[in-house]
């Protein structure tokens, strides 16, 4: 996917910044041997990219900690798709 893709799916599916999404990327780990490995990750969180941002960043919840989130960036490149989430809670 590249940028242009990426912000016309925004647009498709009406996903705003700050919006509860669910990101799915290719596994960047996965080497071609590893078959018992998955092919893609996903993760969920509160999209900040905005219009004209160079990467997409996601915050989420780190599961070691509840009170500090994590931000995730991701390069276009590495995404595959994105779903808007409904009543979710971090």
């Amino acid at each position: 996917m590249n940028k242009k893709s990426f912000e016309n799916l925004l647009e498709e599916k009406k996903i705003l910044w700050n919006d509860m999404v669910k990101i799915t990327i290719i596994n960047p780990f996965k080497k071609r041997w590893e078959f018992w490995k998955e092919n893609h990750l996903s993760f969920e969180g509160a999209l900040g990219y905005k219009k004209g941002d160079n990467m997409v960043d996601l915050c989420t919840r780190d599961p070691n900690d509840s009170f500090n989130p994590i931000f995730l960036y991701f390069d276009f490149e590495q995404i595959i798709g994105i779903e808007k989430l409904k009543n979710i809670r971090l």
